[in-house]
This record gives C-alpha cells, sequence and structure tokens, in this order.
C-alpha cells in the first residue's frame, strides 16, 4: 500500500512485479462513502483479530533520533516509523 506516494508519477518494474506474480491495485479512498470505510475498517480488524492479515510493524523513534527516523524511511524501512514524543 502506498499513502500520498512521491513522486506524483512513479515509475514501476513492471517486469520484476509480473515475474514475481504481483498485482497491484489501487484506490482512491477519498471518494468512498462512510459507511463503506466504516465496513472496510471493520473487516480489516477482523481480518487482523483472526491472523488472515498480518500488520505492519512498528519502529519507534526518539524526538532526538528523527533524522535517523527520516534515514530509514527513505532507506525503505518495512513497517511504520513513529516519534515518540515522551
Amino acid at each position: 500500500m502506498t499513502y500520498a506516494a512521491q513522486p506524483d508519477d512513479p515509475t514501476l518494474p513492471v517486469f520484476r512485479l509480473m515475474w514475481a506474480n504481483l498485482v497491484l491495485r489501487f484506490a482512491l479512498f477519498l471518494t468512498e462513502p462512510r459507511d463503506a470505510l466504516l465496513r472496510a475498517a471493520k473487516e480489516i480488524t477482523a481480518a487482523l483479530e483472526d491472523g488472515a492479515l498480518t500488520p505492519l510493524p512498528v519502529h519507534s523513534f526518539s524526538l532526538d533520533d528523527v533524522g535517523v527516523a527520516h534515514e530509514a524511511v527513505e532507506k525503505g524501512l518495512l513497517g511504520k516509523a513513529v516519534l515518540d514524543l515522551r
């Protein structure tokens, strides 16, 4: 999944994706009705609870390590980078 991807029109490695038999699906959630979004959130939550989906790992960084966090994201960190403001 990507969110607010940069650049606006990224180049995709089509052959590599085909070779791995991957499928890309895109959705613009801003245009979906609220009830559809709530239903999707409930279904995703149920899939996570049942183990059908695996959540992304969370990588926590202190505010002093904001530069390290930024570099990790730029290098393709798998998961979510979170700044701990405590």
